[in-house]
């Protein structure tokens, strides 16, 4: 079995593809880790060519269209470790069929997919509702969460829009990347370093009122952990002061 090994960019996957159309081979698994291997499996390194990547793009947007496109940039942010495959299967499936098969959820390349970019949707909603924020030493409003994709940025247009001109930081701890509004201007980076911060004087009361607050609403009688879990996966109560009783500070 061939094994693909490129750089872990998008524009890898797709030079990815170009080596597998002019090779007439279909590799098992494509991926940008260290890869275990067996006795009989073929690695083969393949180096990223802009040109050849292009010419990838060009045809898949002659048949899929501009939106599609949209759609591989945005399952490249997927966190699942099989999404180098999923992609790569999708882009080569819609080549060979010279048409868009993004509604065909009977072949299992377009499924995958489909099911590649819903759980990236479904996470930017669940953190929409999700993320708890806290006050800072210096006024500014942060909130941490360690989400399976890489959706930083994409909440930022959500959240600006609910707390107007107050500066917040929304940061992803699992990539290190942190997305800022200062009420005018927005960035998001790509930290090197552990991010330290400090709240503000009294913000552990604020919390600690939250969860009496969240308590003295609770029916006692009518909870339902199971319908809970379903509502609110377990995963997901760290970053939230309700749930969580410990202190926020990171």
């Amino acid at each position: 079995m061939t094994i693909y090994k490129y750089d872990g960019t998008i524009n890898g996957i797709f030079s990815c593809i170009f080596k597998s159309f002019t090779s007439d081979e279909t590799p098992l698994h494509i991926s940008s880790d260290c890869v275990q291997t067996s006795f009989c499996d073929d690695v083969v390194n393949v180096r990223t060519d802009e040109q050849k990547s292009n010419r990838v793009v060009k045809a898949f947007i002659r048949y899929a269209g501009k939106g599609a496109l949209h759609d591989l940039y945005y399952a490249f942010r997927s966190g699942d470790k099989n999404k180098d495959t999923i992609i790569f299967n999708y882009v080569r499936k819609t080549l060979e069929c010279r048409a868009d098969i993004s509604q065909d959820f009977a072949c299992p390349a377009s499924l995958d997919f489909y099911e590649l970019i819903n759980r990236i949707g479904n996470e930017i909603h669940r953190m929409k509702g999700f993320l708890r924020f806290s006050m800072t030493e210096n006024d500014v409003l942060y909130a941490y969460f360690t989400p399976d994709n890489d959706i930083t940025d994409l909440l930022l247009p959500h959240f600006i829009a609910r707390l107007g001109k107050e500066s917040f930081a929304i940061h992803d701890t699992k990539r290190n990347v942190v997305a800022m509004y200062n009420g005018v201007e927005r960035k998001v980076v790509k930290l090197t370093v552990p991010l330290c911060v400090t709240l503000a004087d009294g913000e552990e009361n604020f919390t600690a009122l939250w969860q009496t607050y969240y308590d003295s609403v609770t029916i006692k009688e009518r909870i339902n952990k199971r319908a809970m879990r379903g509502y609110m996966p377990a995963r997901y109560h760290e970053f939230l002061s309700e749930k969580n009783r410990k202190t926020l500070i990171v």
